[in-house]
Protein backbone atom coordinates (compact mmCIF):
# COMPACT_ATOMS: atom_id res chain seq x y z
CA UNK A 1 0.00 0.00 0.00
CA UNK A 2 1.45 3.47 -1.00
CA UNK A 3 1.97 6.15 1.15
CA UNK A 4 -1.18 8.24 -0.12
CA UNK A 5 -3.45 5.43 -0.28
CA UNK A 6 -2.57 4.81 3.87
CA UNK A 7 -3.05 8.30 4.00
CA UNK A 8 -6.64 8.31 2.33
CA UNK A 9 -7.61 5.02 3.76
CA UNK A 10 -6.61 6.88 7.72
CA UNK A 11 -8.64 9.22 6.90
CA UNK A 12 -11.73 7.51 5.83
CA UNK A 13 -11.43 5.81 9.22
CA UNK A 14 -11.30 8.47 11.49
CA UNK A 15 -13.88 10.62 9.27
CA UNK A 16 -16.63 7.34 9.73
CA UNK A 17 -15.76 7.16 13.61
CA UNK A 18 -16.42 10.66 14.06
CA UNK A 19 -19.74 10.31 12.50
CA UNK A 20 -20.73 7.43 14.61
CA UNK A 21 -19.56 9.82 17.50
CA UNK A 22 -21.83 12.53 16.41
CA UNK A 23 -24.44 10.61 15.03
CA UNK A 24 -25.39 8.79 18.53
CA UNK A 25 -25.32 11.96 20.22
CA UNK A 26 -28.49 13.04 18.41
CA UNK A 27 -31.96 12.54 19.27
CA UNK A 28 -34.75 10.99 16.77
CA UNK A 29 -37.16 13.81 15.55
CA UNK A 30 -40.61 13.00 15.98
CA UNK A 31 -41.87 13.84 12.33
CA UNK A 32 -45.01 13.57 13.48
CA UNK A 33 -47.64 16.85 12.23
CA UNK A 34 -48.63 17.40 15.88
CA UNK A 35 -47.41 16.51 19.34
CA UNK A 36 -50.86 15.57 20.91
CA UNK A 37 -51.16 12.70 23.24
CA UNK A 38 -53.55 10.19 23.11
CA UNK A 39 -55.44 8.97 26.10
CA UNK A 40 -55.43 5.04 25.31
CA UNK A 41 -56.76 3.90 28.81
CA UNK A 42 -59.71 1.71 29.84
CA UNK A 43 -61.03 3.39 32.88
CA UNK A 44 -64.24 4.99 31.06
CA UNK A 45 -65.00 1.40 28.34
CA UNK A 46 -67.32 -0.88 29.38
CA UNK A 47 -66.02 -4.24 29.53
CA UNK A 48 -69.33 -5.68 28.05
CA UNK A 49 -69.61 -3.48 24.89
CA UNK A 50 -72.73 -3.43 23.05
CA UNK A 51 -73.13 -5.27 19.12
CA UNK A 52 -74.91 -3.44 16.70
CA UNK A 53 -77.66 -4.91 15.10
CA UNK A 54 -75.81 -5.64 12.46
CA UNK A 55 -73.50 -8.10 13.70
CA UNK A 56 -73.03 -10.82 15.27
CA UNK A 57 -71.07 -12.44 18.10
CA UNK A 58 -68.45 -15.66 17.23
CA UNK A 59 -66.80 -17.76 19.74
CA UNK A 60 -64.23 -20.45 18.10
CA UNK A 61 -64.85 -22.76 21.13
CA UNK A 62 -68.53 -22.98 19.23
CA UNK A 63 -67.46 -23.15 15.65
CA UNK A 64 -67.48 -27.30 15.34
CA UNK A 65 -64.38 -28.98 14.44
CA UNK A 66 -62.18 -25.82 15.11
CA UNK A 67 -58.63 -26.63 16.07
CA UNK A 68 -58.46 -26.07 19.49
CA UNK A 69 -55.07 -23.54 19.31
CA UNK A 70 -57.90 -21.09 18.44
CA UNK A 71 -59.20 -18.64 21.26
CA UNK A 72 -60.84 -15.92 20.24
CA UNK A 73 -64.17 -14.03 20.18
CA UNK A 74 -65.22 -11.48 17.49
CA UNK A 75 -67.84 -9.79 15.85
CA UNK A 76 -69.02 -10.83 12.14
CA UNK A 77 -71.28 -9.15 10.15
CA UNK A 78 -74.77 -11.09 10.47
CA UNK A 79 -74.71 -12.08 6.91
CA UNK A 80 -72.09 -13.93 6.99
CA UNK A 81 -71.10 -17.70 8.37
CA UNK A 82 -68.17 -19.64 9.88
CA UNK A 83 -66.93 -23.07 9.39
CA UNK A 84 -64.03 -24.96 10.32
CA UNK A 85 -61.54 -26.13 7.67
CA UNK A 86 -60.03 -28.95 9.53
CA UNK A 87 -57.31 -29.99 6.46
CA UNK A 88 -55.52 -26.49 7.14
CA UNK A 89 -56.43 -25.95 10.48
CA UNK A 90 -58.05 -22.97 9.74
CA UNK A 91 -61.27 -21.00 10.25
CA UNK A 92 -63.06 -19.77 7.34
CA UNK A 93 -65.17 -16.25 7.45
CA UNK A 94 -67.71 -16.37 4.22
CA UNK A 95 -70.26 -14.18 2.67
CA UNK A 96 -72.85 -16.88 1.63
CA UNK A 97 -74.34 -14.07 -0.99
CA UNK A 98 -70.81 -13.35 -2.51
CA UNK A 99 -69.41 -15.44 -5.50
CA UNK A 100 -68.13 -18.18 -5.96
CA UNK A 101 -68.39 -22.13 -6.89
CA UNK A 102 -67.67 -23.12 -2.41
CA UNK A 103 -67.25 -21.21 0.64
CA UNK A 104 -63.29 -20.90 0.22
CA UNK A 105 -64.10 -18.97 -2.93
CA UNK A 106 -66.68 -16.83 -0.88
CA UNK A 107 -64.23 -16.29 1.50
CA UNK A 108 -63.58 -12.82 3.58
CA UNK A 109 -61.13 -13.68 6.27
CA UNK A 110 -59.44 -17.29 6.96
CA UNK A 111 -57.75 -17.83 10.22
CA UNK A 112 -54.93 -20.25 9.29
CA UNK A 113 -52.42 -21.96 11.95
CA UNK A 114 -48.63 -22.21 10.70
CA UNK A 115 -47.58 -23.78 13.56
CA UNK A 116 -47.68 -25.31 16.57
Amino acid sequence: MSKPQFILLSFLVVLSGCSLIFSSNTSPVNESPTNQSIDISTKNVDPVQKIEPDWQKVNSNSIPQAASAFSLSLSIPKNWAVESVPAIEAINFYDPQAPGENNLDKSQNIFTLFSR
